[in-house]
C-alpha cells in the first residue's frame, strides 16, 4: 500500500512516499488577478528526472528558491530513521531508479562502495590497480599505481605533505594521467604499459 509523508523542510508544499513518488499538495496560492487575492492550486505527482548517473531526480520548488533532489535522498530522509547521520543511501538491490523504502538503507560512502563492488555494479573498480606504469619523465616502470605512489613518497621531498592523504588517493590520480583524465600527476606524465 502506498503512503504519503510531508518532505523535511518540504512539508508545506512537497510528499513523497513509500514507493519513491513525489508530489506537490493541494495549496491556496495568491494571484494577480483583480478581486481574487487566492486560489486553490491542486496538488499532483511530480515527474522525474533520469539524471545522467542513473538517478531519478525531481525539482523542488519553496520560497522562490528551486532545487533538483535526488528521489532515493527524499524517501530515505522521509521515512527511514539516520540516527549515526551516515551520509549516502544505498540501494540494497543495486538498481538505482528502485526507489522503494524496502530498497534503501543508510551508509557510509567506504560501505556503498564495498556493496557495489559484492553485486558486481563496480566491476572496473581497481583496474588500473594491477596495470604496470610507466613514468614518462624518469623512465621508471612500476608494477601498477601504488607502488608508484609510493615511490613518489620517498623520492620527491616536495610531496611528502601528501602523505596524510595515503597511497590510494596519489594512485588515483596517477591512474587519471595515465587513463587520460589529466596531463600530469605530481608533475610527471604517466603511461599504462
Amino acid at each position: 500500500m502506498e503512503m504519503w509523508k510531508s518532505i523535511p523542510g518540504y512539508d508545506e508544499v512537497y510528499e513523497v512516499s513509500n514507493k519513491g513518488d513525489v508530489r506537490s499538495k493541494d495549496r491556496l496560492v495568491k494571484t494577480n488577478i483583480r478581486n481574487v487575492k487566492e486560489r486553490l492550486l491542486k496538488g499532483k505527482v511530480l515527474k522525474r528526472a533520469l539524471k545522467r548517473n542513473g538517478y531519478y531526480a525531481v525539482d523542488l520548488s519553496y520560497k522562490g528558491k528551486v532545487k533538483t533532489v535526488s528521489v532515493h535522498r527524499l524517501v530515505a530522509i522521509t521515512f527511514i530513521p539516520n540516527p549515526k547521520s551516515l551520509p549516502v543511501v544505498n540501494h540494497k538491490n543495486g538498481i538505482k531508479t528502485d526507489n522503494r523504502v524496502e530498497n534503501l538503507e543508510w551508509a557510509t560512502h567506504i560501505a556503498n562502495h564495498h556493496h557495489a563492488s559484492e553485486i558486481g555494479l563496480r566491476d572496473n573498480l581497481g583496474q588500473y590497480q594491477n596495470k604496470r606504469l610507466l613514468c614518462v619523465e624518469t623512465g621508471i616502470v612500476f608494477k601498477n599505481s601504488t607502488e608508484a605512489a609510493k615511490w613518489i613518497l620517498k623520492n620527491d621531498p616536495n610531496k611528502t605533505s601528501l602523505t596524510d592523504s595515503g597511497y590510494e588517493k596519489l594512485a588515483r590520480n596517477i591512474r587519471g594521467s595515465a587513463t587520460g583524465r589529466t596531463p600530469k600527476a605530481y608533475g610527471y606524465t604517466w603511461k599504462d604499459l
